[in-house]
């Protein structure tokens, strides 16, 4: 036994994963999603647990799932390896590798794929060096040729890459092609092969950083957060238990309550206070290891912004509110407390980020330097302070945010194909460049270049967008370009620069005390930049093309196109006009809202007499690309809390739900990826995976809710009569005989003469969600081998869980669907004006519970 229990180094037993070990916690979830040919993404900063997470799952996945070989991945432990046809080979042989010591009988001889030789070993490294020399696309071609091997004999291959930034950028040398083999190789086995990435940077960070075309093959994005007190007492007693009596004496006489405190509820942390307690440390030396750690995580902020808005937490000067600060927040680096304010999280990562605030030293004004004087490549003096004060990067930050607002708005009016496009790539591309004060004349440069491309890009594409006005905005452009090129030389960069600031208004903030000059210079063309983008709005109206003095005012009943004046809470897709029509019902319309989208806005106040926003939409096409288009939208406009997709879907035949009755998802299953050969007929590389788990719990409790749902079930709540099915002679079956037969005896159970009158009940189950109207009971067969647990079908419910997964942070996303058709029964239409009101009305019912919030 050790002298301290309290054991920093990587955890590879579930029981001792604590906090995530939980049913339906962060490792059954993703051991589950793997396990169903979903890829997965872990995203964590340093030191939070996320190697611990993939050697757990490997074990979990060896202990419950004998057909399934876990590779684990961290190239960072195998450095000398780089290159693709290196990194490929290694792969390859630690799949072999982790096969072998599985003890597959057809692996315990040394085997040849093509004229590769594998060996018999369950070591990584002989089987890598038995390989020799391989060319890149041999080395991908060996790796599908094992992955084929292992799926014929039933087995699955799941990759945990772990440190996956290392990967692309050292192992693979930044080939911004080089993690096409791994992607190309799941969608040719769907579930044999699936994989999961671990580290600091989400996806199309890092994609971006690398500037990689590669699309992405991520269906499941996972934040690893701080553990909850229970959990990290949990583990705290662990660790004592495991000590010695006087290392458990000394650690015991600080409260588990203050560790926690301290530590912000990362493991990790929570270990290191209990080593240096355990050993008679002072609280100094644990300081001194805290920070070597946290120095690192401050230093790999990607965004400028972040650092600022740390810092701003740090000192309590964090107003607002965006999709940074809760994403950090999603990351266990900040906090929000009952009454909103938001801090570091723990004691020692405040006090840390305060000492870093006050070393940098208060901002001290330097003046500008003359052309004369300046060299091209520094055409500003130097400002090395001018981050430092995080009220001045705040009020930057909210100038930029109104400037990347009207880029957005403009283009949304202007264009419905090119708006959303272009306002994403202003967001993303542009917006963490315009909120990041300049602390060098460089950095100045790269700012004011870059906003006068987007201001410019923005004018012209609206003149090019609207002939009516071609004239008056080519002039408008015209004046804003000759404002820019007086400044457009390097040479006259700093005498230009120097104008404009002195130029700003005294009243402006660009001259207010304590702005560091390069700092005011940004804010003042920010400032210019504004106006010129409002002068291009108002000589544009509206959408339609209303003339400037006929559009100072939104039209009746619609909401002014900007960004809404309070949050949405619940957003509510719909695909059919029906389904749609049903909502408007219950959701009574105050006005519309214009973004990329048009939304209908509700205010609807719950039975705890709290009120909320909800809006809803309707999907311009059926299927699961628009539907993730149309989500990914609607939560970059609205940012809701919940996503719900209401309307119709068809069920399988079964004697717990019938015709009209409602289905609340609680996973879906993605068919959308289909392979057909002759050899092999259909196979399906099924993607999806559970619901978030706020979802799970909630559909999980809906049986024990009866009464805060009311009488949703109703006549008078649906508003329409239950139709009744056709089962005599006339009733019209399709499907093999065996099929017509269990289709018929479900709705007897339901319809017959033995059955007592009921109203729709709501049951919870996985649904199945492909482009395809199922009405092929060949086809729902193959699926339902493959997913036993599926009872519905319908076309929206995949994309939209995509897009909600892939949000930062993830969105809660559920479908509620009434059931319109049951394969193998040809109904009257009656059914499906049924199944959009009950879902409807059931929506109605849940979200006016207030159990969502």
């Amino acid at each position: 036994m050790h002298l301290s229990g309290f054991d920093t180094s990587e955890v590879d037993d579930p029981e001792r994963l604590f906090g995530h070990n939980r049913a339906g916690a962060l490792l059954e979830h993703l051991c589950t999603e793997l396990r169903l040919g979903t890829n997965c993404q872990v995203v964590g900063e340093r030191r939070t647990g996320k190697s611990s997470l993939l050697h757990c799952c490997a074990r979990w996945l060896s202990q419950q799932h004998p057909d399934i070989v876990p590779v684990y991945l961290n190239f960072r432990e195998h450095a000398p390896i780089t290159g693709m046809a290196s990194a490929y080979q290694y792969i390859t042989a630690a799949v072999h590798a982790a096969a072998v010591g599985r003890g597959y009988e057809h692996l315990q001889q040394e085997i040849r794929l093509g004229d590769v030789r594998l060996v018999a070993s369950a070591r990584p490294l002989d089987v890598y060096h038995g390989m020799g020399e391989l060319g890149g696309m041999d080395a991908q071609q060996i790796l599908g040729e094992e992955v084929q091997q292992l799926a014929g004999h039933n087995i699955s291959t799941v990759l945990l890459i772990d440190e996956y930034e290392h990967f692309l950028r050292q192992t693979l040398s930044g080939n911004d092609t080089g993690f096409f083999p791994i992607r190309n190789i799941s969608m040719r086995f769907g579930r044999r092969f699936t994989f999961t990435i671990a580290g600091a940077l989400t996806w199309n960070q890092l994609c971006d950083a690398l500037g990689s075309p590669q699309l992405n093959a991520i269906s499941s994005l996972h934040y690893l957060e701080p553990l909850a007190p229970e959990p990290f007492e949990a583990m705290w007693r662990s660790c004592l238990d495991d000590s010695t009596v006087d290392a458990r004496r000394r650690a015991s006489g600080t409260a588990v309550e203050d560790v926690y405190a301290l530590s912000g509820g990362w493991p990790f942390y929570g270990k290191l206070i209990g080593q240096h307690l355990a050993s008679g440390g002072s609280l100094d030396s644990i300081r001194n290891i805290a920070w070597l750690h946290f120095s690192v995580t401050l230093n790999r902020r990607h965004v400028a912004a972040e650092r600022s808005i740390l810092l701003a937490a740090a000192n309590g000067l964090l107003t607002r509110d965006g999709a940074t600060v809760r994403e950090m927040i999603h990351r266990g680096l900040l906090q929000r407390d009952d009454d909103g304010f938001i801090s570091p999280r723990g004691h020692l990562w405040a006090e840390y980020l305060r000492e870093q605030e006050m070393e940098s030293g208060a901002p001290t004004p330097i003046g500008f330097r003359g052309a004369a004087r300046t060299s091209p490549a520094s055409p500003v003096a130097p400002n090395a302070a001018a981050a430092a004060d995080p009220i001045v990067g705040q009020v930057l930050a909210q100038r930029a945010d109104d400037v990347v607002d009207l880029m957005t708005d403009i283009h949304a009016r202007t264009c419905a194909v090119d708006g959303p496009r272009r306002s994403r790539h202003v967001h993303y591309a542009v917006y963490d460049a315009l909120r990041s004060p300049a602390r060098t004349g460089a950095d100045l440069v790269r700012f004011a270049r870059a906003l006068d491309d987007e201001v410019l890009e923005v004018i012209s594409s609206v003149a090019r967008a609207d002939p009516h006005r071609y004239r008056t905005l080519c002039a408008l452009e015209e004046q804003f370009r000759l404002g820019w090129a007086a400044r457009g030389t390097e040479e006259s960069f700093a005498a230009a620069m120097q104008a404009v600031y002195q130029e700003a208004p005294r009243h402006d903030a660009a001259r207010a005390p304590g702005v560091p000059p390069l700092v005011g210079v940004q804010l003042a063309l920010l400032g210019e930049a504004l106006d010129g983008l409002r002068a291009v709005k108002s000589s544009l109206g509206d959408a339609r093309g209303t003339p400037p003095e006929e559009a100072r005012l939104p039209a009746p009943g619609t909401v002014a196109r900007s960004r809404p004046p309070e949050r949405v809470e619940v957003g509510i897709i719909t695909i059919r006009e029906d389904e749609f029509g049903a909502v408007l019902k219950r959701f009574p319309k105050e006005g519309d809202l214009v973004e990329s989208r048009r939304y209908s806005l509700c205010r609807l106040a719950l039975a705890s007499g709290r009120s909320i926003r909800v809006a809803a939409m309707r999907c311009a096409a059926q299927g699961v690309g628009e539907a993730q288009n149309a989500a990914s939208d609607f939560i970059r406009d609205l940012d809701p809390d919940w996503l719900i997709v209401v309307g119709i879907a068809g069920g399988i035949p079964s004697d717990e739900f019938t015709l009209g009755d409602v289905v609340a998802s609680t996973s879906v299953y993605d068919f959308t990826v289909e392979s057909v050969s002759r050899q092999d007929g259909r196979e399906f590389a099924v993607a999806g995976g559970p619901m978030h788990k706020d979802v799970a719990a909630l559909v999980a409790h809906l049986p024990a809710m009866a009464k805060e749902l009311g009488n949703w079930h109703d006549q008078r709540s649906i508003g329409i009569a239950r139709p009744s099915p056709e089962l005599g002679p006339k009733a019209h079956f399709y499907g093999d005989p065996k099929w017509k037969t269990r289709v018929r005896s479900s709705l007897l159970h339901h319809f017959g003469a033995n059955a007592a009158p009921r109203d729709p009940r709501v049951v919870s189950g996985a649904i199945a969600s492909s482009d395809r109207l199922i009405k092929d009971d060949e086809l729902l067969t193959v699926w339902l081998k493959m997913a036993r647990m599926v009872i519905a079908m319908e076309m929206e419910l995949a994309g939209v869980y995509r897009a909600a997964r892939s949000a930062s942070p993830e969105k809660r996303v559920m479908a509620i669907r009434g059931i319109s058709d049951i394969v193998g029964f040809r109904r009257s239409a009656k059914w499906t004006t049924y199944a959009c009101e009950t879902a409807a009305a059931f929506t109605h019912a849940l979200v006016r519970s207030g159990a969502m919030f």
